[in-house]
């Protein structure tokens, strides 16, 4: 796969919209349209002190209508956030990857994917991951796990556990990750409101990191034309919430917010943040 623009949707998977000069269009019924629209923070619109985000890369063309297909990474793919976006993405180039083989692979036949087990937590894992698929035109990030404790029962097991999930997978990811130019990496933060909250100290420290993290790598990666998307979500109906009795009342299937993520994703500017 050679060099090449941000990729536009073009098949005919449960997303099709068609990126233009502003928005992309969704294609579903009226009443399917999301209301409100995602927040969108575009790069080089300036963001705390001094400006956190940098220019888009001149260098970047324009997207081009005529690609017919995106290589799609979806890591933490057997979760249900993971999983729904690989069905919504069913038509593309599309690898999965998670640490469960089994669904991992069942999921794969599903949508017609290739399937690659990996520990992201785990250096060299991830390395042979990355190496394994090759340049990337969209990753999706949606390796994640919640925990629960009160400060003062919280041990070092669980702490080290929420940051290995939500930190260093990222940051191996995007170690060993090659993309092309104008390529997409989403990777998903929260609402502090929600997560900085009694019991959840480790949790909310490890989303914290992780959207620090993600905010130096911005500016680095942005020098390679790829353009790195922090995601926020309300509450979303997964098995991430099984631990904690189930998903708060209102919470979204994950189908929808999928669909919110992708329609937001491929609007012109790229977002840096998207708050959904």
């Amino acid at each position: 796969m050679s060099p090449r623009a941000s990729p536009a949707f073009s098949t005919g998977g449960p997303f099709t919209p068609s990126t233009g000069a502003s928005s992309a269009t969704w294609r579903g019924p009226s009443s399917a349209r999301p209301k409100p629209k995602p927040k969108l923070h575009h790069e080089g619109a300036g963001r705390g002190e001094g400006g956190a985000f940098l220019p888009t890369p001149q260098t970047a063309p324009a997207p081009s209508p005529n690609v017919k297909a995106m290589r799609v990474l979806i890591t933490g793919a057997t979760g249900g956030l993971g999983g729904a976006f690989a069905r919504a993405l069913k038509g593309h180039d599309l690898l999965l990857s998670g640490r469960r083989a089994g669904a991992l692979a069942e999921l794969a036949r599903e949508v017609g994917a290739r399937a690659l087990p990996a520990d992201l937590a785990d250096d060299l894992e991830a390395k042979a991951l990355l190496e394994e698929v090759g340049p990337l035109d969209l990753l999706v990030h949606a390796v994640g796990k919640a925990g629960r404790a009160s400060v003062r029962e919280a041990g070092r097991d669980l702490v080290e556990e929420m940051l290995a999930a939500h930190l260093l997978t990222a940051a191996f990811v995007l170690k060993h990750a090659r993309f092309q130019k104008g390529a997409r990496a989403v990777f998903f933060g929260a609402y502090p409101r929600y997560v900085q909250v009694p019991g959840f100290a480790a949790y909310a420290a490890a989303k914290g990191a992780l959207e620090a993290y993600l905010e130096a790598a911005r500016k680095e990666l942005l020098r390679e034309g790829v353009h790195l998307v922090l995601v926020r979500l309300p509450a979303v109906a997964t098995g991430l919430w099984a631990p904690l009795g189930g998903p708060p009342k209102g919470a979204l299937s994950p189908e929808e917010a999928a669909r919110k993520v992708l329609e937001g994703l491929f609007r012109e500017p790229v977002p840096a943040l998207l708050e959904v």
